[in-house]
């Protein structure tokens, strides 16, 4: 007998903790759960493709029955296959990847260089005011 899982469980947790790869987890799919939880969902981007799969109708993976599906003759449609879920994988990876190089990474390297130059313009007043106070200690 094919396990019965939840059609809105799983939508709402892929909207909700699919970056943790709950979705995943909850379908049964350990692996590729445990992959989505070490990538943060691919930057985002692998939670999205799985929650517009899974709005699409798309079991993802694993061979069960939504409890929705009970009801149309015990269908069983069977899910995506291994290398679907690599191809899925895969290119979250790479977009995820390039979406970090193009917009991430400027901004972190600009917040870095924004707290050099106050470190740099602290130190430059501190001086400035030392040679201020030798100056006023020497005169009295």
């Amino acid at each position: 007998m094919l396990e019965k899982k939840s059609y809105t469980t799983a939508l709402l947790l892929s909207f909700f903790l699919g970056s943790f790869g709950v979705d995943r987890f909850y379908l049964g799919c350990i692996w590729t759960g445990v992959l989505k939880l070490i990538t943060l969902g691919g930057l985002g981007l692998w939670a999205l493709i799985d929650f517009i799969r899974l709005v699409l109708g798309d079991k993802l993976c694993g061979n069960f029955l939504w409890t929705t599906e009970l009801t149309k003759n015990n269908n069983t449609i069977k899910g995506g296959s291994c290398s679907d879920d690599i191809l899925c994988i895969t290119l979250s990876l790479i977009l995820g990847g390039i979406i970090f190089y193009l917009f991430l990474l400027p901004w972190i390297q600009d917040k870095l260089n924004k707290k050099k130059e106050n470190k740099q313009e602290n130190k430059q007043e501190n001086k400035q005011e030392n040679k201020q106070e030798n100056k006023t200690n020497k005169k009295n």
